[in-house]
């Protein structure tokens, strides 16, 4: 795991793994809906304005490529029926 990974101030138990990427360095993952019930109990804030809050000053916040990802999970995340599979084709050079 690399060293100096980029965190979020007060959201370490949103934490939710290390993101890869190839050609790119590692960055921390957050779950979203976490981040919202972290913000909503440290600062008395609706649902409503700690999603204002995550999406503006954190989602919508580039600090460049070890910007940490922010992953929506659970039912308000992606759904798909479960025996679907993405048809992805990989094409490889000699």
């Amino acid at each position: 795991m690399e060293e100096n990974l980029l965190k979020w101030d007060g959201f370490n138990s949103a934490i939710i793994g290390i993101g890869e990427r190839s050609g790119f360095p590692e960055v921390i993952v957050y779950d979203y809906y976490k981040m919202v019930e972290i913000y909503m109990e440290d600062h008395a804030a609706s649902q409503e304005e700690a999603e204002d809050f995550i999406d503006i000053n954190i989602v919508g916040h580039n600090i460049g490529e070890r910007t940490p990802i922010i992953i929506k999970t659970g039912p308000e995340g992606i759904d798909h029926p479960e025996d679907t599979q993405l048809d992805i084709n990989f094409e490889m050079e000699n």
